[in-house]
């Protein structure tokens, strides 16, 4: 991955920025300020491994003792004008609401990486079929599910209730239960706010909004099944 120029603005305040490269202790923006939440650094090299930047290389073991975080500055949304990396934290400490005003393949996507950098998302939406090829292919309800759905008959699930998932996704609803962090999505134009707004404002382009700044961002779709 190649290192990653400063978005334009400051005070992003832990919410937007464009990802480092792995190796950097964290992501800088124009007035010089570190990034809050930095990327854990990894774990220094053995011998048996060769260090360039941007590339590690070496045998299976001493591969396997090099530990990469899942996330650090968010989930990646897209890239910029440049094709670099550009990602937001859209839950956790510090983002309480998020609203989304996108397609369905966007919302789709953004749900997806919220699972894969750690969230455990509950979907209350009156279109369980849009998110069924996604909660399929998780195949963890524990980490992602509709609610409303009965849960697989395995004990691990039995106890499970709304309030033990950390990010609610309201889907064309109104309310659900609170969450250390909300999203409500709304279809692509609408108006939407909080603590982190993104917006599909053009074809093709995503407006993402934190804090006072502003990054316009090409979305990378991923497959979902």
């Amino acid at each position: 991955m190649r290192p990653a120029a400063p978005l334009t603005g400051s005070g992003v305040a832990d919410a937007v920025a464009v990802c480092a490269a792995v190796t950097a202790p964290a992501a800088h923006f124009p007035d010089g300020a570190r990034h809050a939440r930095s990327v854990p650094p990894t774990p220094a090299p053995d011998a048996r491994l060769g260090v360039r930047p941007g590339w590690v290389t070496g045998d299976g073991a001493g591969l396997a003792g090099i530990g990469l975080p899942a996330s650090g500055c968010g989930q990646v949304l897209g890239c910029d004008r440049a094709g670099r990396a550009v990602a937001a934290r859209l839950h956790g400490p510090g983002v309480r609401t998020v609203g989304a005003a996108v397609d369905d393949g966007v919302a789709l996507t953004l749900v997806e990486r919220a699972v894969a950098t750690g969230a455990s998302v509950l979907l209350f939406t009156a279109r369980p079929g849009v998110w069924a090829p996604l909660v399929r292919a998780a195949d963890t309800p524990a980490a992602l599910w509709v609610a409303g759905w009965r849960y697989p008959p395995q004990p691990s699930l039995s106890a499970l209730r709304p309030t033990d998932y950390c990010l609610v996704v309201l889907d064309g609803v109104d309310s659900g239960p609170a969450a250390p962090t909300v999203w409500r999505l709304a279809p692509a134009g609408a108006p939407v706010t909080g603590d982190v707004t993104v917006a599909a404002d053009h074809p093709g382009v995503l407006t993402v909004r934190a804090a006072g700044s502003v990054a316009a961002v090409r979305p990378v779709p991923t497959p979902l099944v």
